[in-house]
């Protein structure tokens, strides 16, 4: 293993050093790859004229050929000074449009150095007279020529398609230079955010859509500070029309993201919904800038309500990342306002999205999510201040008879108990799968934004959790009147339609609702306070369709439970095959032990046994834990022997050791001791206190303190007796005694609850336990010897 390792190491460090010093000389090659061959085809045509030089016909000069090695001179000139100008070019003057450019390997210093070099050459090569290297040097002349037309010259006659492949280039370089920012943001807001990601983009570019969707909401945060601030009217005059126009485009740009039907999404393009906050954070700036520092109310509804309805046609899609992005899009911006006490946003869809008798395609389950969210808020959250929880209840009451476009409204009270008006029960439960879907998908680590500086300690029960919608739920079925539902078998059918791990979810809050399989009065919540009912109606409580309830729950229960029983039931193997490893633990743990001597007598001893109830479905965890434990039990066994066995000397004053003691310890002699001294009688001499220090301390024995022993003072023999070791089922006498300890309850039926969780509990019956336990659990029993010799004249024992 250590020579793998070594060259493991070697591999690495090798691998290392490529990337340092190898990829960037052969990245460099590839970009000048034109040059390098240039030269080396020079130096082969320069040697072959020297060796044949009087073979060669001689050269006449005519000066002609001067002008071939001037031309990229004259260019790069011409082209500088074309450059030079402040012509604007996507958004920038034509000079810091250049520099976006810089990754390009002819930028002006380039053509500029290959021109002289060029005519440095010639000068060489026509003084020695050399006329293949002069014919060689016209024709790199005209080919740099022509490279250098076809770089420069679409730059200046500002050609589109070849400008935006240069951009296209710098896009996907390494490192790039501020003034592409500035570019990207121009093609953003000028041709879309559609048009510059099919220009720039290398298949599904990811990193590249989040690149020009965080440049776009960088754009609108500088709007917005800047119309925030005291110069906002001189802001506002000089800027006014690029404002308009990059708020009219970024509205244009989040819809056309949304759009699902068409070729270009942000599903499509990501493959996920993990981008999401670059949608909502468009939307808290588009809020900011149109409503708060504009105040044009108009614009700020008409754009809300474009982006909001592209959300909800989202959520027909049968994909269910599509579903999961606008989710988390809702989430966030209801968390987000009502964690730091805004209810814009709420107010928003009360007034524009759910209209009186209006409602988008299945925005119905976040309208119910949303109002769940509210009473969390209001009677769980301990964080948020008082006065905005009464804010939420009014705002909750508060019925605008009509909205901006005088369109008539309902309170969010009334459009509740409207949106739960359902006859059909399959109905309901299609709600509470769009609720968990809402919650999961949504995949919040936070259900609240916890004020700046706060640091809170909270339990389960004081977090917006999933367990909050299924109670819901049940208070909702409770109290509704399903008119549909004429058969309450129908109920069973439906609900056994979830999901396994819903209907075992829902079973267990079905409990705390339900109590000696009879629904108990209980407080309901979120009726009573969207003002639909204080308690249960008389009639459900003892109707046919809570029987039902309680059959699924139970049902359900009980077969997630035995399901996991038989999946972890153990047979004869797994039963030797742990006693093996006990044994050899315990073995290990005797060994582990200091004064071991197997030469003391074991016959006259009784049997002592480690016994232990065992749960299958974590057998192997518990057998491992028994095993580290076993040098422990075997620790204190031996404690209590020598407690029982050695008396101690009261000489101690509170644990201090007077003077006398410590000489009586010295001239004692000990080799061991159980404990360091911590205290002792300041008359005590330094060098006595050093001759106890030296004193070897007992490992592996838990002893009393101040405990001192002599060689062969104490004797220890332990061995394990292998045929009386078990690991077994249970008997039913056994199992028996169980359930009458343990699951029978006062009127003589028997529940099942598991590790005192009352959330899992179910009936069964008596024949069923039996069944049940007999496979759940297994008995373990180590049967041992063990004989412990102290001899008390070797032993001090102070106290």
């Amino acid at each position: 293993m250590t020579a793998k390792k070594t060259i493991g190491r070697k591999l690495l460090r090798i691998k290392e050093l490529f990337f340092l010093f190898v990829m960037p000389v052969l990245k460099t090659f590839l970009k000048y790859w034109r040059e390098c061959a240039i030269i080396i085809i020079a130096v082969f045509i320069l040697r072959y004229n020297l060796l044949n030089y009087e073979e060669i016909k001689v050269y006449s000069y005519d000066g002609f050929d001067f002008v071939f090695i001037l031309l990229p001179t004259l260019l790069t000139i011409i082209s500088i000074s074309l450059s030079l100008q402040n012509e604007k070019q996507y958004g920038l003057k034509n000079i810091e449009f250049r520099k976006i450019l810089m990754n390009k390997k002819y930028n002006f210093m380039n053509m500029l150095l290959i021109s002289l070099i060029i005519m440095v050459l010639f000068l060489f090569v026509e003084y020695f007279n050399l006329v293949l290297g002069v014919f060689y040097l016209m024709f790199i002349s005209v080919f740099y020529a022509f490279l250098f037309i076809m770089h420069e010259i679409p730059l200046l006659l500002k050609n589109e398609k070849y400008i935006e492949k240069l951009i296209k280039l710098a896009v996907h370089e390494d490192e790039s230079p501020t003034e592409l920012d500035k570019v990207l943001k121009f093609m953003i807001f000028k041709k879309g955010i559609f048009e510059t990601y099919n220009s720039l983009h290398k298949k599904n570019d990811k990193k590249l859509l989040g690149r020009l969707l965080h440049l776009q909401n960088e754009d609108l945060d500088f709007y917005k500070k800047g119309i925030s601030k005291p110069n906002r009217n001189f802001f506002f005059r000089t800027l006014s029309n690029d404002l308009f126009e990059i708020i009219k485009q970024s509205k244009l740009n989040i819809i056309s993201l949304l759009d699902n039907e068409g070729d270009f999404s942000f599903v499509k393009i990501t493959g996920s919904s993990e981008g999401y906050y670059h949608i909502t954070r468009t939307m808290f700036y588009l809020y900011e800038i149109l409503n708060n520092n504009l105040k044009l109310q108009d614009f700020y509804i008409e754009t809300f309500l474009k982006i909001i309805e592209r959300l909800f046609l989202s959520l027909k899609s049968q994909d269910t990342i599509h579903k999961e992005l606008t989710y988390k899009v809702f989430t966030t911006m209801i968390v987000h306002t009502l964690s730091h006490k805004e209810l814009w946003f709420v107010k928003f869809l009360r007034n524009h999205v759910y209209k009186r008798n209006s409602i988008y395609y299945k925005s119905e389950a976040i309208f119910i999510f949303i109002s769940i969210y509210i009473y969390y808020l209001i009677n769980v959250e301990k964080s948020l201040s008082n006065d905005f929880k009464n804010e939420l209840k009014k705002f909750i009451k508060d019925e605008p008879s009509v909205n901006n476009y005088n369109e008539a409204l309902n309170s969010w009270e009334i459009n509740y108990k409207s949106y739960l008006n359902k006859e059909n029960f399959s109905e309901g439960v299609k709600l509470l799968k769009d609720l968990l879907g809402i919650f999961r998908y949504s995949d919040r680590f936070s259900w609240f934004d916890t004020p700046f500086g706060t640091v809170e300690s909270k339990s389960i029960d004081n977090l917006f959790n999933i367990r909050m919608i299924f109670n819901w739920w049940i208070e909702y079925v409770l109290i509704h009147d399903f008119k549909e539902l004429t058969n309450a078998d129908d109920c069973l059918k439906i609900l056994n339609k979830l999901e396994e791990e819903d209907k075992i979810l829902l079973s267990k809050e079905l409990n705390s609702w339900i109590e000696e399989e009879k629904v108990k009065d209980h407080n309901l919540k979120w009726a009573d306070l969207y003002g639909i009912a204080k308690k249960i109606p008389p009639y459900k409580l003892s109707s046919e369709f809570v029987r039902k309830l309680i059959e699924f729950k139970t049902s359900t229960l009980k077969k997630s439970k035995i399901k996991e029983v038989e999946e972890n039931e153990l047979d004869e193997n797994n039963f030797q095959c742990y006693k093996k490893k006990l044994l050899d633990g315990f073995v290990d743990a005797v060994n582990k032990l200091p004064f071991i001597d197997e030469d003391v007598e074991l016959d006259d001893t009784s049997l002592k046994s480690i016994k232990y109830l065992n749960d299958s479905k974590y057998s192997d965890a518990i057998i491992n834990n028994n095993i580290e434990q076993m040098e422990s039990i075997l620790g204190n066994m031996i404690t209590d022997t020598f407690l029982e066995t050695v008396s101690p000397i009261k000489a101690l004053n509170n644990h201090t050791y007077p003077k006398e003691i410590i000489e009586k310890i010295i001239s004692f002699n000990p080799k061991y001791k159980s404990s360091n001294i911590y205290s002792y009688d300041s008359s005590v001499k330094d060098n006595k206190i050093e001759k106890i220090d030296r004193i070897k301390k007992v490992k592996n024995l838990f002893l009393p303190r101040n405990v001192f022993i002599k060689d062969n003072a104490i004797k220890i023999n332990i061995k394990p007796l292998k045929s009386l070791t078990s690991v077994r089922k249970l008997t039913s006498k056994e199992i028996s005694v169980i359930i009458d300890r343990d699951y029978k309850i006062v009127n003589g039926y028997y529940m099942y609850n598991e590790n005192g969780d009352s959330r899992g509990r179910f009936s069964v019956t008596r024949e069923g336990l039996e069944d049940f336990l007999s496979k759940k659990l297994f008995f373990v029993e180590i049967v041992f010897k063990t004989n412990v010799i102290f001899d008390t004249k070797k032993i001090k024992y102070y106290k």
